[in-house]
């Protein structure tokens, strides 16, 4: 039985950036596809390096000057903006673990308030806008139970 709850952050991570990473090939212009990939990457640079700082994984969700990904989703509808959601979780995820990684004093509020819930959600999410493939993150779940490491070029 899968527990993402008993897992460490850091593999949690990785699991929602590939769920989101997944997702994100439905949205359906290849623009956001491209912004959606960029974004990632900068999940998966932090995750295999720690090379990226937090306050950049957020900038990323919330910049304060109209070039984050929230303003991409705003102009979007439908199941476009349920991906655009699953893919900010997962960056807000991997900007929370970022942040207690390098055991920071303070993060965003809305980083703060970032917890296991988003799994589920994230789950969700990729069901309906993946009506064809059976369960993708359940694959996940399976792989990580039988010991494998979660690499991204795994998934891709």
């Amino acid at each position: 039985m899968f527990d993402f709850e008993k897992i460490d952050i850091i593999a949690q991570a990785k699991i929602l950036t590939i769920i989101a990473e997944n997702a994100s090939k439905y949205l359906a212009k290849d623009e956001h596809k491209q912004i959606a990939k960029n974004a990632l990457d900068k999940c998966w640079n932090w995750l295999h390096e720690k090379t990226t700082h937090p306050n950049e994984l957020y900038a990323l969700i919330d910049s304060g000057d109209d070039t984050d990904i929230t303003v991409v989703q705003e102009d979007c509808t439908g199941d476009d903006f349920m991906i655009w959601d699953c893919v900010v979780y997962a960056i807000a995820y991997v900007c929370k673990a970022a942040y207690k990684h390098n055991n920071s004093k303070y993060m965003p509020q809305p980083i703060e308030e970032v917890d296991s819930f988003i799994y589920g959600l994230v789950r969700d999410i990729h069901r309906r806008a993946d009506c064809l493939q059976e369960d993708f993150p359940k694959k996940i779940e399976f792989f990580y139970n039988d010991g494998n490491q979660l690499m991204r070029e795994d998934w891709l």
